[in-house]
């Protein structure tokens, strides 16, 4: 399939992004999958005169999922279940080749210390947990969702601090500043391969289970026929066999075409923390 379409509301739009993964190490592959994918809507959208007007300088993550010139992202699923719920359109969920991810679905890791004593959850209790925070709270909800069921009264964690980065989670732990954080199958298989100097000195506690994993969206004013063509050009970059080498890079190795309904267990993961009175 190669949809072409002539006739399209997008004119001037905003840079493909995709933060979620972005590590320094593999920021010229990412930058290599962010123009793969520019050029192939660009031809898909050619007729229309559609061009790519820089993203402003200032401004965070949630800012540009908002922006109505967004093409194409990638996106914290806790984050599209919840406050960008209804304002965005999914395109399509990669598949990861990570340990622990189930074709869509991303499980985590609970992450100690290594020469810490904790290797089981009741010997967090009272402890602080590190998070990433920036772009979303996917492992914030992955770490409070394997603690609930210790959970008494809405507590569990001393406090909780917010890092900014998982690989700055990761060196809180390391370095003493908190007992314990939570990176998903792909960023601690990132972390294994890019940084060794700090995930060696971390060890897995248990896994979490697996959730539909970080999508792809589109603009929510897009139109259907608009976002089947950027759907189109992102499954033609993921299917050239030309792009392995960047793909393998980022562990992606396929994708999924969900609906929004099938995030329901992440949304339904968050009411059940809010239930219980955590704070995430």
């Amino acid at each position: 399939m190669n949809i072409q379409l002539a006739q399209t509301s997008l004119t001037t739009v905003r840079p493909i992004f995709m933060p979620m993964y972005d590590w320094r190490e593999v920021s010229p592959v990412t930058r290599s999958l962010e123009t793969a994918l520019e050029k192939a809507i660009l031809d898909r959208f050619g007729s229309s005169g559609m061009s790519f007007e820089m993203w402003p300088t200032d401004g965070t993550f949630e800012d540009r999922w908002m922006d109505n010139g967004l093409v194409l992202s990638q996106v914290c699923s806790h984050s599209f279940v919840t406050y960008l719920s209804g304002k965005l359109s999914l395109v399509l969920t990669p598949h990861y080749s990570a340990q622990g991810c189930i074709g869509p679905k991303i499980g985590s890791y609970v992450l100690v210390n290594r020469e810490s004593k904790i290797r089981d959850l009741e010997s967090l209790r009272g402890g602080v947990a590190a998070i990433s925070g920036q772009g979303g709270r996917s492992d914030h909800l992955a770490l409070i969702d394997a603690i609930l069921p210790l959970v008494e009264e809405g507590t569990f964690f001393s406090h909780i601090i917010e890092t900014g980065a998982p690989l700055k989670a990761m060196r809180a732990v390391v370095e003493g500043r908190a007992d314990v954080c939570c990176l998903d199958a792909v960023s601690w298989a990132m972390a294994k391969a890019y940084r060794p100097d700090v995930s060696s000195k971390l060890v897995a506690v248990t896994p979490t289970r697996a959730l539909p994993g970080l999508p792809w969206v589109t603009a929510g004013a897009r139109t259907a026929a608009e976002v089947e063509c950027i759907r189109d050009a992102a499954i033609s970059v993921l299917s050239d066999p030309k792009m392995e080498p960047v793909l393998d890079k980022l562990f992606i190795s396929g994708f999924s075409i969900l609906e929004a309904q099938d995030y329901s267990p992440v949304a339904e993961a968050n009411a059940d923390i809010f239930k219980l009175g955590m704070v995430i």
